[in-house]
């Protein structure tokens, strides 16, 4: 079975913008993987895991570069929770 991503968002860029066209969004390898989040520029594949988490989702992408998304960073009492974050481009 191969990944599918559960979320794909396109943003394509200003023509003065840093970017060509980028996707972003989040793929599990299977049922039971951790969900990572995913970018793909300029034909190339980049995979994104928030720091100590077990799920990461990329939302959107500017045309800068700087990407949001949200992780599941803990499990308590049944009750998933985690930040949502700002990733910059520098």
């Amino acid at each position: 079975m191969r990944a599918v991503p559960t979320q794909l968002r396109l943003r394509l860029p200003e023509q003065k913008s840093l970017l060509k066209a980028a996707l972003v969004g989040t793929y599990r390898a299977n049922a039971n993987a951790e969900g990572a989040g995913f970018l793909f520029r300029n034909g190339a594949w980049t995979r994104h895991m928030y720091p100590k988490s077990t799920y990461t989702q990329l939302n959107g992408i500017n045309v800068v570069g700087d990407m949001v998304g949200s992780a599941i960073t803990s499990d308590k009492r049944g009750v998933l929770s985690g930040p949502g974050f700002l990733l910059q481009c520098k």
